[in-house]
């Protein structure tokens, strides 16, 4: 059973993909993980996803380490094809979508992308002026 963050296959690549020289990873589970990082936190972590979960493949390894995750905001409750969520590591966000990638295995991939906070702000003010633009434009064809 997986008992703490740090053997929790979500929260050591959130971990990963906080660090400053990383800002995303990719990770493939089928049969078996496929992922490029090999740092030895990603390689312990991955050999502890197999073996704390006592499941045949790697797939399922991924949805029970999904559902002991703690402290993750997720989207959908129970593991499927399109949830997501938010880890957050040392005050930096790292978000999380997993997609079915094969129709006659189950085999998902996840995809770790830091959240940058700059860019984030900036698109969402272009969309509040864009939204307000727009609000304005039919006040006034209202108006007339």
């Amino acid at each position: 059973m997986i008992t703490s963050k740090k053997d929790n296959l979500f929260h050591v690549l959130a971990a990963e993909v906080a660090k400053e020289d990383k800002s995303e990873l990719y990770l493939v589970a089928g049969i078996q993980f496929e992922t490029v990082s090999q740092s030895p936190e990603v390689r312990r972590v991955l050999e502890v996803a197999m073996s704390i979960s006592g499941r045949a493949n790697a797939a399922d390894a991924l949805a029970a380490h999904f559902h002991m995750c703690v402290e993750a905001q997720t989207s959908d409750s129970t593991f499927c094809d399109g949830c997501g969520g938010f880890i957050h590591v040392d005050r930096i966000v790292v978000q999380f979508a997993i997609r079915k990638i094969s129709d006659t295995h189950d085999i998902y991939r996840v995809l770790f992308v830091r959240v940058d906070a700059g860019k984030l702000a900036v698109d969402m003010n272009e969309k509040m002026e864009d939204l307000q633009r727009r609000v304005q434009q039919l006040e006034d064809s209202a108006a007339t």
